[in-house]
């Protein structure tokens, strides 16, 4: 299924994935990055079993907002010690 909000620049996706079916996962993946880069987008993985997660970044980094990200990052947290590595970009 597809939800679609032209005005605030945002498709939510819905992929039916098999439990623990990794070829599934990374064809669902492929498909909406190529599609995103296209159009400068970026993703969000969100109610995802964990298999799903594993080794990919869930929050697509966005070239245009990565900067924006790091700032928030050092402002927020300047010890860089909550979830290293787990945000947008691996901060």
């Amino acid at each position: 299924a597809t939800i679609l909000h032209p005005g605030l620049s945002t498709a939510i996706a819905s992929f039916p994935l098999e439990r623990n079916d990794e070829v599934e996962v990374d064809r669902a993946c492929r498909a909406v990055r190529g599609a995103l880069a296209e159009a400068d987008g970026h993703w969000l993985l969100e109610r995802v079993p964990a298999f799903a997660k594993e080794g990919r970044d869930v929050f697509g980094t966005s070239r245009a907002t990565l900067p924006l990200m790091r700032s928030l990052k050092r402002e927020f947290d300047p010890e860089g010690i909550l979830n290293p590595g787990r945000f947008v970009g691996g901060l």
